[in-house]
């Protein structure tokens, strides 16, 4: 299928770098057509950069759109090691040398589900408050930003046992997805599932917010009184 030329055009192109010893893919395939392909760029451990010619512009143009809006990440074999202390993420190897995930215990799982959380939902948040300002939506980004979204969302709802409508949005965005040219104006739907994501959004962080203030996780009332100096990059 298109996927796995795609997958084949990478590994073609990319496997000449030396640099590379392998290339893992995250991520699922769960909406054909809408779903894009992500991937892991590993290099050798004294390696920190490759030439500026590390991109997708020389990559078949049906192989590429199946990649321009995904993500690709470029890391030491040192820090892929700890990708588990990034994100749960699933990592299959579609090129090179395997290379074995350090896994956190616990309680480290604990804490980084939490910090995950305060990583990415605001962010997420500020991307779908942007897209709905903007004149021209691409259909495709948004979506996968929805699923992206929805990913967080269900994080709070399993951190803090609130319902705060996760199943609902899922569910819309799945569809969404899932059957677009067959959903009666699909842009209208997609629009509102916008603007009630926001709404959502901003709702769970406030249940998460009481979450923390509860366990006693953050002491909010000293951040407020208290100067934080940051510098400023241009």
């Amino acid at each position: 299928d298109h996927y796995n030329k795609a997958r084949k055009k990478i590994i073609g192109y990319f496997s000449k770098f030396k640099k590379i010893i392998s290339i893992y893919e995250f991520g699922n395939i769960k909406s054909p057509g809408v779903s894009d392909l992500d991937f892991i760029f590993v290099l050798d451990e004294n390696s920190s950069k490759l030439s500026k010619k590390f991109n997708f512009k020389k990559i078949e143009k049906n192989a590429r759109s199946l990649i321009e809006n995904g993500s690709f990440i470029k890391v030491n074999s040192a820090v892929f090691k700890k990708l588990n202390y990034v994100d749960k993420i699933k990592v299959k190897k579609i090129y090179g040398k395997k290379l074995v995930l350090q896994k956190p215990n616990n309680q480290e799982n604990q804490y980084l589900l939490l910090l995950s959380i305060l990583d990415w939902m605001p962010e997420r948040i500020l991307r779908l408050v942007q897209i709905i300002n903007n004149k021209k939506i691409k259909i495709i980004q948004v979506l996968c930003l929805l699923h992206s979204f929805n990913y967080s969302l269900k994080n709070i709802e399993t951190v803090t046992k609130k319902n705060v409508k996760a199943k609902k949005n899922i569910k819309l965005v799945n569809s969404l997805r899932n059957n677009w040219y067959k959903i009666k104006n699909p842009e209208k739907k997609l629009i509102k599932c916008l603007n009630d994501s926001v709404k959502i959004g901003f709702k769970s962080l406030v249940e998460y917010e009481k979450f923390l203030r509860q366990k006693n996780y953050i002491d909010i009332d000293y951040i407020n009184n208290t100067d934080i100096k940051l510098k400023i990059y241009k």
